[in-house]
Parts: C-alpha cells; structure tokens; sequence
C-alpha cells in the first residue's frame, strides 16, 4: 500500500474546514480559530448540532499538526 501522508487521507469536509480557517487567519490574524470556526458554518447554514465548533477545532488543531 502507498504511504500516504494522514493530512491527504482526512474527510473532504474537514479539509474544507483547515483550508477555510487557514485563510481567514491569513487574511485576518487577529480572529481566532474558534471565530473562523463559527464564520465557516455560518458561512455553510451549519447549526451547533450538525457541526460542533468544539469538536471542529480538536480536528482543526489534530490537523494543524499533521499539516506542519
């Protein structure tokens, strides 16, 4: 099996997710994650119960790892 690094294996949606926050932050650092975490859903009419921030930002943070 190809070695494929854990960043290219994650959920389409979740890519979207760290793609969305890392340019927000790039464009706007003084926002915090948790704040671009909130623009993304509202951004996708996403409620609390169909995509918690909280778990959202434990993805964003796993992948911010994974990523660097």
């Amino acid at each position: 099996m190809i070695d494929i690094p854990k960043f290219h294996r994650r959920k389409a949606f979740d890519l979207m997710m760290f793609g969305y926050v890392e340019g927000v932050k790039a464009a706007l650092p003084t926002l915090s994650v948790m704040e671009c975490l909130i623009m993304f859903a509202k951004s996708n009419n996403l409620t609390e119960e169909e995509y918690p921030l909280e778990s959202a930002r434990s993805t964003y943070n796993r992948m911010k790892k994974e990523y660097l």
